[in-house]
């Protein structure tokens, strides 16, 4: 037997547990008869045979209890049977009665033996049987007949005891192996949802933090090319800097501690936020941003809110920084159990090579625009929240940026 049956034998089952308790009634039985018939000088040399058997029986147990797989230490296991099996002859030679007690003890031995040394027993066993009818009644067919019935239903009881015990070994192990398989699938999920998580951060530092340091950077640059020029307007660019700056501190507060954005907090609504945001966006760019609705507001995961903020800002980013656009127009539309969010400006726009793939545009297919981790940013939360990304351009005529997501929780 493998070592998956060896840890079934350290605590006993049901299964071992109800043939405990036959073997102990049927010795008990067997002995109180055999006591009672025997003779006075008789009844010693029973009393000994019988609580050697017993104590045999208990050092087996007692092994078994211990963890100890006698299958796979015949070295142990025959010798101690053996013994038992001369005690039990004995006793059934000195006493018809002990004849009760041979289907517990033929039980055990398949139970704890392996097969040929089963059966090795079950003969001598039997044979007991045989040698014990026939100091009764004679050497008959009859007694023959017995005997040799009694070896084949050995035989075919020890079939059956050993396909119960490898089944049983069997299932042990297919669930053993299930269960390495679900703390190895488990494992994956945890490895699985810290990459998201940190892939999650990313996104968040970079749509909060990167991009209000390019503000910054960029105000600074041009309050610092107007100062000696243009007082007033490096003032003005100055003060949007600093704004700048408190907003992404509050943001990198909000990010440590994986808090909703600000916006989403002050807002009724999705559509509230985008508002907002376009017009602060629109009042330190000097760009008019308009957002319009279609369709009937629906309740919306939270998820899938912090996904058209940050989208939203992302696009906005990248008008600022590559478009030259004089306008942009977002639109919110509700359609089903999807909401679809649109960006469009009229700038420059960029040269479009492919066609869009199972996720949305293929950002390879981009040229004419840098990219950077924007895009790809953008294009992997609206994928994590189950949503497409789509991007269409023409040079000189502007960009579209669509993202389609769905109203509940990631798919």
């Amino acid at each position: 037997m493998s070592n998956l049956a060896s840890k079934s034998k350290t605590t006993f089952s049901y299964w071992e547990i109800t043939w405990i308790i036959l073997w102990i009634l049927t010795f008990v039985f067997s002995l109180t008869l055999s006591w009672l018939q025997a003779s006075p000088q008789d009844r010693f040399e029973i009393l000994v045979l019988s609580m050697s058997l017993a104590l045999t029986q208990i050092i087996l147990w007692k092994l078994k209890h211990n963890g100890q797989n006698l299958m796979d230490r015949p070295k142990v296991g025959v010798p101690l049977f053996s013994i038992q099996v001369v005690l039990w002859v004995t006793l059934v030679l000195s006493s018809p009665f002990w004849l009760f007690h041979v289907f517990s003890m033929v039980v055990h031995i398949h139970l704890n033996l392996q097969r040929r040394f089963a059966l090795g027993l079950d003969l001598v066993l039997f044979s007991g049987v045989l040698f014990q009818q026939i100091e009764l009644f004679g050497f008959t067919l009859l007694n023959l007949s017995v005997w040799v019935t009694l070896c084949a239903l050995g035989y075919i009881f020890g079939l059956w005891m050993y396909n119960i015990i490898n089944d049983s070994a069997e299932r042990l192990r297919l669930l053993e192996e299930l269960q390495q398989t679900q703390e190895g699938l488990v494992a994956a999920e945890r490895r699985e949802g810290i990459l998201a998580e940190r892939g999650r951060l990313a996104r968040d530092i970079h749509d909060t933090l990167a991009q209000g340091y390019i503000g910054v950077i960029m105000h600074l640059e041009a309050a610092d090319g107007l100062r000696d020029t243009q007082p007033e307007k490096a003032t003005f660019h100055t003060q949007q800097a600093e704004k700048m700056a408190r907003e992404g501190l509050k943001q990198a507060r909000q990010v440590v501690h994986d808090l909703r954005p600000d916006l989403l907090e002050k807002s009724e609504s999705p559509a509230g936020a985008l508002r907002h945001l376009l017009e602060n966006w629109s009042a330190q760019n000097g760009i008019p941003a308009t957002l319009s609705e279609n369709g009937q507001p629906s309740e919306t995961h939270p998820e899938t809110e912090i996904t058209l903020l940050r989208t939203t800002q992302e696009g906005l980013a990248n008008i600022m920084k590559h478009a030259q656009a004089s306008t942009v127009q977002v639109t919110l539309s509700w359609i089903g159990d999807q909401v679809v969010l649109d960006i469009e400006d009229d700038g420059a726009g960029f040269v479009m090579l492919d066609e869009d793939d199972e996720h949305g545009t293929d950002l390879t297919a981009i040229t004419g625009i840098d990219g950077g981790f924007g895009l790809q940013a953008m294009q992997e939360r609206v994928t994590q929240s189950g949503g497409e990304l789509h991007i269409e351009s023409v040079p000189s005529e502007g960009t579209t940026v669509t993202a389609i997501l769905p109203l509940g929780t990631r798919i």
